[in-house]
């Protein structure tokens, strides 16, 4: 059987209301040479039926027995692909151009790079708009490969490969590279080695459109397993990239960065979650013992409710729009309007 160029790659689970628009969404785009493949963390509802109703050979069903977890689920689903390469998205995400596969395809046709990442558009939290960009670079952005590891930090820090919409990997090998045991990035190494192999590429100009999970919602990226964070390995990983003379005031910085996650903690998970949150952080880096901003957000976070963390979130979300400043924002507005308009699972978040 020949193989696609493209592989959509879609782990999920219990998001069948919202997988049925995202595949039918895909299976509209103008370049029509990729298969999709969902796999489904053993979901209690009715995403293998919302799955069957497309009758299009393309469309690829499997489902874990249990679930197994999302960095074995996202791990499962990409070396089930098949295709030259793989294109990772959310189950609640979508592709908002028509024209995307194809134009990704002509780069593709002009330089074999190793991973692109296109630009990701955030839905308003609790309306029908869109509220910001992620990643405000103007232009196409890229690395060669054998790039230094200074240079492949500056460009995966510029371009946001946390989220797991619109990352595209060449499918070289993939089987045999390490997937991370992690609620955060757990493709890292597999975008590490295909820079370092191919080189990559971001995309401006081209969108996802992802949707802020409910915040009501648990997240396994804020728990503690085992006295580890989530994504424990994937620090290791990244200080692997940082020079040694370095590393004690990187590693500093970027602790003090997830202190300012401690309301997001409590909102997401518990008290008792949030304790162990921040005694482990103090574990990793003993010098913010004696920190002002970590005692300042542990406590605040600690003595306010979930729900005035949810109004917080609230405002600053309608406060950051960060979209007007785009060129062409009508082009998007429109072609936003007229997804949700067709697929208005979309209109009710």
């Amino acid at each position: 059987m020949k193989k696609p160029f493209f592989s959509i790659a879609i782990p999920t689970y219990n998001r069948c209301r919202y997988l049925k628009s995202t595949i039918d969404i895909i299976l509209h785009q103008t370049f029509q040479d990729f298969e999709i493949v969902v796999v489904d963390n053993a979901s209690s509802d009715q995403t293998m039926e919302a799955v069957k109703h497309f009758k299009d050979q393309r469309v690829k069903y499997f489902c874990n027995r249990k679930n197994i977890g999302f960095p074995k689920n996202t791990k499962k689903a990409i070396n089930l692909c098949r295709g030259k390469y793989i294109f990772t998205t959310g189950d609640d995400d979508f592709i908002l151009f028509k024209n995307t596969l194809s134009d990704l395809k002509k780069i593709l046709d002009n330089k074999d790079y190793g991973f692109l990442r296109i630009d990701v558009l955030e839905r308003t939290v609790g309306g029908l708009g869109l509220q910001k960009k992620l990643m405000h670079l103007k232009e196409n952005f890229s690395i060669d490969k054998n790039a230094s590891d200074k240079d492949i930090l500056n460009f995966i820090g510029r371009v946001d490969i946390g989220t797991i919409a619109g990352l595209v990997f060449k499918n070289s090998n993939i089987k045999k590279i390490n997937f991370l045991e992690s609620e955060v990035n757990p493709w890292f190494n597999l975008i590490l080695t295909n820079i370092r192999k191919f080189g990559a590429i971001f995309i401006s100009g081209l969108y996802m459109v992802i949707s802020w999970p409910e915040v009501h919602k648990h997240q396994a990226s804020h728990d503690i397993k085992e006295n580890k964070l989530s994504y424990e390995s994937y620090n290791n990983e990244l200080f692997k990239l940082i020079p040694k003379n370095n590393l004690p005031e990187f590693k500093k910085n970027y602790y003090q960065k997830l202190i300012e996650l401690f309301p997001c903690t409590k909102m997401y998970t518990s008290n008792s979650n949030l304790i162990k949150y921040a005694k482990r952080i103090l574990e990793l880096e003993p010098s913010l013992k004696f920190s002002f901003k970590l005692w300042f957000f542990f406590i605040i976070a600690l003595i306010f409710p979930r729900i005035f963390w949810l109004g917080v979130r609230h405002t600053l979300h309608r406060s950051r729009d960060q979209i007007n400043s785009l060129i062409n924002l009508n082009e998007i507005t429109h072609r936003y309007v007229a997804i949700v308009n067709k697929y208005q699972v979309f209109a009710h978040r």
